[in-house]
């Protein structure tokens, strides 16, 4: 059966369709290369952090490519029109990537790097692809709750588990963008979630994971320069998100 990205509730049936994931991701992706808005981001934050070009491209669109990567999980798949929490499995998974490869470690904690005055690649990381992923539902219903079902759901080894019938999809994706970036570190990441999906070994402790994610999230309020970061990156992915779930999931799009 199609890995779902998408399932209408049985009453948004005769308004809405199903979207399977590689569309949607790789929809996503295409948005957001081809946006005005990529360049004039970019060339910001080339200017801030006097980092190249090629790797804030990529870190921004591995944020597209991962941001949904948690709906590919056992537990949502068995249930696809619930997908409240997905966002965190998102984060972990991409998290698990980057320490694999050693670019982060476990005990770095994403709050301190955000509130970093750094902005070098490590903090970079999390402001370009980890904290984007994290926060694109943050205005959608309770996140409080959604955090707390997406912890209670890292946490269990059983259904943090890619479902098989998602597997070639998630493929279809690593190709798909594996044909747009440039960057030795992208390269890496996507490879470690190539070999995250193969061995299907998800479930990583995280140093502070709670802390991560703490409900009231203190350095969303703070002024630092890589919260400005995250901040235009997540209003890309989420102008691309919403684009494309109109264009894919509604039977008759505006």
């Amino acid at each position: 059966m199609p890995c779902w990205a998408y399932y209408p509730k049985q009453d948004m049936g005769d308004r809405e369709k199903p979207e399977e994931y590689y569309l949607h991701i790789n929809d996503i992706i295409d948005y957001m290369s081809k946006s005005p808005l990529l360049s004039a981001i970019v060339k910001k934050i080339k200017y801030i952090t006097n980092i190249e070009e090629e790797f804030i491209v990529d870190f921004i669109l591995l944020s597209g490519l991962f941001h949904d990567i948690g709906k590919t999980i056992i537990h949502y798949q068995k249930n696809p029109v619930n997908f409240s929490g997905h966002e965190v499995a998102s984060m972990v998974f991409v998290y698990h990537a980057l320490i694999k490869i050693g670019l982060l470690k476990s005990n770095d904690i994403i709050k301190k790097l955000m509130e970093s005055s750094n902005t070098g690649k490590k903090e970079l990381y999390a402001a370009l692809t980890l904290v984007p992923i994290f926060l694109h539902h943050y205005a959608f219903g309770n996140f409080n709750e959604r955090i707390k079902k997406g912890l209670e759901l890292v946490n269990n080894k059983d259904d943090f588990r890619i479902y098989d019938d998602c597997k070639d999809e998630i493929e279809k994706t690593l190709k798909y963008i594996n044909e747009i970036i440039k960057s030795e570190e992208a390269i890496k990441v996507i490879k470690a979630a190539k070999e995250l999906i193969t061995t299907n070994d998800l479930h990583i402790v995280i140093h502070k994971l709670d802390d991560q994610v703490e409900k009231d999230l203190p350095y969303l309020s703070s002024d630092s320069i890589n919260l400005r970061i995250a901040s235009t990156v997540l209003s890309l992915l989420n102008e691309a998100d919403g684009r494309v779930s109109i264009k894919n999931r509604r039977r008759n799009p505006k």
